[in-house]
């Protein structure tokens, strides 16, 4: 009797065995099948993320060009003004009276036009973090950088709540 009991319980086991492997078997196609979808996701992030970069490197390229026209318009500017001979001084009042009609608070403090489209804000987050982050200066500038870097983040933080650009 005792040697039967033993038969049945080494059975038993043997099934628990089989369905324990059973079970393994499912768990380890389901993780696998999951795996394949997480890397396919982790690939279409990538590949848009790639690409968001590439229009964020271009527009900042397009940025870069557009200071240089400006200075070369701006020269020019000058140029015409004092040849027509009007004063410097009266070009730089008419330019501040410009600014002042033209541009609200919040976009000059961070340098945009406030007709700025969306991208164009977060393109010139994105470049201004790259430029004057305070960890890429020199020790004996940090403090002042950070300073200043402060304080433009704060205005591209109220230009974002403002516009309704997060997520």
């Amino acid at each position: 009797m005792p040697q039967q009991s033993l038969v049945e319980r080494l059975r038993e086991a043997e099934r628990r065995c089989i369905v324990a492997e059973q079970e393994l078997e499912r768990v380890s196609r389901e993780s696998e099948a999951e795996a394949k979808i997480a890397a396919s996701a982790i690939a279409r992030l990538s590949a848009a993320l790639n690409k968001q970069r590439e229009r964020a490197d271009e527009f900042e390229q397009i940025m870069g060009a557009m200071g240089r026209e400006f200075a070369i318009l701006n020269a020019t500017a000058t140029t015409l003004a004092e040849r027509a001979g009007v004063r410097p001084a009266d070009l730089v009042d008419l330019k501040s009276m410009w600014a002042k009609a033209a541009a609200d608070p919040d976009h000059a403090a961070v340098g945009l036009h406030q007709s700025a489209p969306d991208f164009l804000v977060r393109a010139a987050r994105t470049a201004f973090r790259k430029a004057h982050h305070p960890d890429t200066k020199p020790e004996n500038e940090k403090p002042a950088a950070e300073t200043m870097f402060k304080r433009k983040e704060a205005a591209f933080d109220h230009l974002f709540r403002m516009r309704r650009l997060w997520g």
